[in-house]
């Protein structure tokens, strides 16, 4: 799933930082087993930073790609469950920093 709103960069970090959390008015807890990826996509969809993988709550850095992470642009973030893995108690949150 990719988010249906774009955050502009507006530092010079040369990566985004993605936040994952369990959802506040959830009662399941994320089992170590179940990971998610996380990827920094334009304002248009494509790719733009490094695959990131998460299984716990917490922060990932994604590194941008060649040719990504300017100043004044808009990026998005992608969140995808990995399909091997059974999915019983993953109720989170994410939110990103360009």
């Amino acid at each position: 799933m990719v988010s249906s709103s774009s955050e502009r960069k507006d530092n010079t970090n040369k990566y985004m930082i993605a936040y994952v959390e369990k959802r506040s008015d959830t009662t399941v807890n994320w089992l170590s087993s179940e990971k998610v990826n996380l990827r920094g996509r334009t304002d248009s969809g494509a790719k733009c930073t490094i695959l990131g993988t998460l299984n716990t709550p917490g922060s990932s850095t994604l590194n941008y790609k060649s040719g990504h992470g300017h100043m004044g642009d808009y990026y998005k973030l992608a969140v995808q469950y990995i399909n091997s893995i059974p999915y019983t108690n993953l109720d989170l949150t994410v939110s990103w920093l360009p």
